[in-house]
């Protein structure tokens, strides 16, 4: 369940939003070349 950037860091899940977004641009720079 998604939830608003700011419920996200009132739970403490905002370390687990980061680690994704940098695991997707991650991946996408690694299909891209």
């Amino acid at each position: 369940s998604w939830l608003a950037p700011r419920d996200a860091i009132r739970q403490g899940d905002w370390g687990r939003i980061t680690d994704l977004a940098r695991a997707t641009l991650d991946h996408k720079e690694g299909r891209a070349l």
